[in-house]
């Protein structure tokens, strides 16, 4: 026998269902939506890329000559033959045809000293057609390490386009100059274009490391990556774009990379 269903019967299993799909939307409610990811910003790749060379340019880079005695007590007694005792401008090995540039009239210069006793050490720049000059004695703390050296206001202010030598000398007698430890290389001003300037002034001091770099702009770019490295000495990224930039082949300084940074200087007038 069939039985019909009652009104009471129908109102029941109508309450039932919409109970479950009650039960089913609140569900829905609780259920934590979890948000996408927020995108992460890779850090900028460090490169540096070679400028275009320039025919008839004079040489580039330049071993530290001179003595090794008396007040110049930099050689190092366990590895003599090593950068660990050698006076070293930080730039590029690159051909000597391609230029070092700069895009600022009062560029920076990073330079490593080596243990030595001599008390100055004296910084002279000048053009090709010996035009310009400057020069200047700055004293030494007697600690090893790499020193940012910028050309002081007082300088006169490079010129586009034309190449300059600057030269390095550790003042080992000052009654006897023949005694110097010296190294020297060159420096080129050159303009940038406004496009250049506007992506510059947006970017992060990371990303404009890597611009200067794409750039072929040495002196801008290791200043920047230089004080970063001062500012923010635990933070790992730094100095492994330090490292990875320094140890690259086109760069070649594998043995300074791991160089303290040290303060200097205040030069004497």
């Amino acid at each position: 026998m069939t039985r019909k269903s009652t009104p009471q019967s129908l109102n029941l299993i109508n309450l039932a269902i919409a109970f479950s799909l009650g039960l089913a939307f609140v569900s829905q409610l609780q259920t934590p939506v979890l948000a996408e990811p927020s995108p992460v910003t890779p850090e900028p790749t460090l490169s540096f890329i070679p400028p275009p060379e320039t025919p008839g340019a004079p040489d580039g880079r330049s071993s530290a000559g001179g003595a090794t005695r008396g007040n110049c007590s930099t050689l190092d007694s366990q590895s003599s033959a090593s950068n660990h005792s050698r006076l070293t401008l930080l730039t590029p090995s690159i051909s000597p045809n391609r230029p070092r540039l700069t895009s600022v009239e009062y560029p920076t210069f990073l330079i490593y000293l080596p243990p030595t006793q001599a008390e100055a050490a004296e910084f002279t720049l000048v053009d090709q057609e010996e035009e310009y000059s400057y020069q200047t004695t700055f004293p030494l703390k007697q600690t090893a390490g790499i020193i940012s050296f910028q050309l002081p206001p007082e300088a006169p202010p490079l010129e586009p386009n034309k190449t300059y030598t600057w030269k390095v000398a550790i003042i080992c007698d000052r009654q006897s100059r023949t005694e110097d430890v010296f190294a020297q290389e060159q420096v080129q001003f050159i303009e940038l274009q406004p496009e250049q300037v506007q992506q510059l002034e947006t970017a992060t001091p990371l990303e404009q490391v890597a611009l200067y770099g794409e750039l072929g702009i040495w002196y801008d770019m290791m200043k920047i990556l230089a004080e970063l490295r001062r500012s923010q000495p635990d933070k790992p990224e730094i100095m492994l774009s330090w490292n990875e930039l320094l140890q690259s082949k086109t760069v070649g300084l594998t043995d300074i990379a791991p160089k303290p940074l040290i303060n200097c200087c205040t030069v004497e007038n």
